[in-house]
C-alpha cells in the first residue's frame, strides 16, 4: 500500500528512484495469481496518489524497445468504485489516444468512449485520474486491474483473480502514515 503522496512525472519514463519510491507496488511474480503462467509482459504495477489524483505506473515487459508498437496491443485500466470504467490505453496502430468507458449496469456493456488525455507510454505507461472525475471519495475502496490485450483479445490480467485494491486517502493520509 502507499505510505506517503506520491507526485510523479507522467512522462512514460523511469524519472528518478523517489518519484514511485512511496507507492504501493505489485509484482505479479509473488502474486500467486495462475499455477500456468511463469512469465509475465507486466513486470509490476505501482500506484499512489496525492490528496486529488490517483496515479498508476505499468512495466510492461519489452516496452522500451517497441515489441508491441507492431500489432495492436493496447493497456486496459479496470476500476472498481461506485460504477465501474475501464480505461483503454492503446501501445500501437493508427491512434495513441486513450479512451474511457463507463460499465453500463445490467446490459453487460460499456457506453460510448469519452477521452483520456492523463496517460503517457516509453519505457513504462503512466497515468492518473483526478478522483473527482469517477466520483470516488476519501475514505472509499477503489479496486483496480490491469490487462493486455492484442487485437481486442486479452493475453494477460493483472491480478488476475481479485482486484489490487486502496483506500482512498482523507486529509489526515499523511499524518496517520507517519513514522518516527
Amino acid at each position: 500500500q502507499p505510505c506517503a503522496f506520491i507526485k510523479p512525472d507522467l512522462d512514460g519514463h523511469e524519472s528518478n528512484y523517489y518519484e514511485w519510491f512511496s507507492a504501493g507496488v505489485y509484482d505479479p511474480s509473488h502474486g500467486g495469481d495462475s499455477m500456468h503462467q511463469t512469465d509475465h509482459l507486466i513486470k509490476a504495477v505501482y500506484f499512489g496518489f496525492d490528496p486529488n489524483r490517483f496515479y498508476l505506473r505499468a512495466d510492461v515487459e519489452g516496452l522500451s524497445s517497441g515489441r508491441h508498437s507492431q500489432g495492436r496491443m493496447a493497456c486496459v485500466v479496470y476500476l472498481f468504485s461506485r460504477k465501474n470504467y475501464k480505461i483503454v490505453i492503446p501501445f500501437s496502430g493508427h491512434t495513441r489516444e486513450a479512451h474511457v468507458y463507463e460499465e453500463i449496469p445490467n446490459e453487460q456493456g460499456w457506453g460510448d468512449p469519452q477521452p483520456f488525455e492523463q496517460a503517457a507510454i516509453d519505457n513504462v505507461l503512466e497515468m492518473a485520474f483526478d478522483f473527482d472525475q469517477f466520483a470516488i471519495h476519501p475514505d472509499e475502496m477503489l479496486r483496480f486491474q490491469l490487462a493486455l490485450e492484442v487485437a481486442d483479445q486479452e493475453i494477460e490480467r493483472c491480478p488476475g483473480r481479485t482486484p489490487l485494491s486502496t483506500r482512498i486517502p482523507n486529509e489526515d493520509f499523511e499524518e496517520e502514515m507517519w513514522i518516527v
